[in-house]
């Protein structure tokens, strides 16, 4: 019961965001707050590709560092821990989900 009400909560939450993202603004008491300038800002500065497009190689400004990928069977915290044997630091983003398994 308490996680229907919880999703019903974030619908109606969401449903307020998506309404003042079309309005572009939204109302404070008599005041309007407009978000214009802002979205437009964003709207400029966002590059979309598409999953066929193929993504810009982007250049390097530092040529002390190299970017290396792997996949490996393990968890993030595991990993995190496996690279600090030959990097100075390392940072982690974890995208799992409690209730979806792998994300």
């Amino acid at each position: 019961m308490a996680n229907r009400k919880i999703l019903k909560g974030l619908k109606a939450h969401s449903e307020v965001t998506l309404r003042i993202l079309k309005d572009r603004g939204y109302a404070v008491g008599d005041d309007w707050v407009d978000l214009s300038p802002i979205l437009e800002l964003q709207d400029s500065s966002t590059t979309t590709y598409l999953p066929s497009d193929p993504l810009p190689i982007a250049e390097s400004h530092n040529d002390k560092h190299s970017t290396h990928f792997a996949t490996n069977s393990t968890d993030t915290l595991a990993a995190a821990v496996s690279l600090l044997d030959t990097c100075t630091s390392v940072a982690a983003l974890n995208f799992a989900s409690a209730k979806h398994a792998g994300g």
